[in-house]
This record gives C-alpha cells, structure tokens and sequence, in this order.
C-alpha cells in the first residue's frame, strides 16, 4: 500500500498493452472470456512488479550498500537482476513491452520509499538498519558462527564494530566441536568476501582453541 501509486503510475502502459494483446483480441467473439482474459493478465502483471519489488527490497538489504550508493542509478549491482533480465529480454507476452530499459524503476522506488518502512519489522530490513545506522553492540565481543553465510550487509556491519574497537570471532563446525579459526584455517574461506574482510583487519581478534 506504501508504494500503490508508484505501481499504478508504472503500469499504466502495460495495462494499455494487455487490452490491445492478441491474446485479448483473439477472444472478441465472447465478452465474458475477453474480459476475464483481461483481467488475468492486469493481474498477473501486477503481482509480478510487485514481486520484484519485494525481491529487490531484500536484495538492497543484503548488500554492503548505503543508502545514498542505492540511489546511485549508475551503481553496479545495485538493481535485482532477474527483474532486469525480464524487462530486457521479455516480458512482452504479459503486457511489459515497451519495459526494456525500466528495470532501474525498481530499484528507484525502494529508494524512495525506505524511510517510511520503519515500522516494518523483519530480521533483513532490521539488519540493513543497523548497517546504514552504524549500530554498535554493548559488548566488547562478537561470536559469529558461519560465517561463510555472510552477506555483504552483514560483512559492512562486522567492519564497523571492528572500527569500533569491538573484538570479532569467527568459528565453523568440526564434527560436534566448536573451532575457532587463526588466520592460517582461512583458506577454506578462499574466493568469499568473509576472506578479503578478515585479511584486511589486523585489530580483529581471531584464535584457535576447542570450546
């Protein structure tokens, strides 16, 4: 409902498509058919921008983003990539011709509208607010099991609380034990942000010992 003049606005011309679509012409001899056709189609193009939306809401809060690198349009990686392969190679057949380079808009409306998502409570949102606030915990350290399963959102919130002086573990699994990982046990993290993160910070506290 936050953003139902926004989706309005924005299928306004596919909605023009879908009433002049072959496969609404092609049922002119049978009104009822016509129009529910019609209104199948205005449906599911509805759900479908209002489903990319959703995902490229969760995509902003899963990034290592601000707010203001968001709303840089020319920001790789900022726009969710599926709903950037629809718009540009289809999407026709469902009222979308026409879209190929509104992908952006997505993106666009998240953006504008974050600050009226406040009272919205959900443990990615709650996670991207404590990134782009700076959050620092109350404690002096942070045990963070797999943490292979990082985000980038949640890597740049890490990243500050070592700013902060704050001590950071990180453990994996080894059979029924706890290990904490020294620097040298890091290469089973090869090619993963976690990696470049924790090699780049001599302040972080990183021991190994059974629990």
């Amino acid at each position: 409902s936050r953003c139902r003049s926004d989706v309005a606005e924005f299928l306004r011309p596919a909605l023009r498509n879908i009433s002049t679509s072959e496969a609404v012409r092609k049922l002119a001899a049978d009104a009822k058919k016509q129009r529910q056709k019609m209104e199948d189609m205005e449906t599911y193009a509805e759900e479908q921008v209002y489903f990319f939306l959703f995902k490229t809401l969760i995509h902003f809060c899963r990034t290592k983003f601000s707010l203001e690198e968001f709303g840089d349009a020319k920001q790789w990686g900022r726009d969710y990539y599926p709903a950037m392969k629809y718009h540009q190679g289809g999407g026709t057949e469902d009222g979308f011709e026409g879209y190929q380079n509104k992908f952006r808009w997505y993106a666009d409306i998240i953006f504008k509208r974050w600050p009226e998502l406040e009272d919205v409570r959900t443990y990615d949102l709650e996670m991207k607010r404590s990134q782009l606030l700076g959050l620092v915990i109350p404690g002096t350290c942070l045990l963070l099991d797999e943490s292979q399963d990082n985000d980038g959102c949640q890597i740049a919130w890490l990243e500050s609380q070592v700013q902060h002086g704050k001590l950071v573990f990180f453990c994996r699994r080894c059979r029924t034990d706890d290990l904490f990982l020294s620097r040298c046990q890091i290469k089973i993290y090869d090619g993963s942000e976690e990696c470049a993160f924790l090699h780049s910070h001599e302040k972080l506290a990183i021991w190994t010992s059974y629990c």
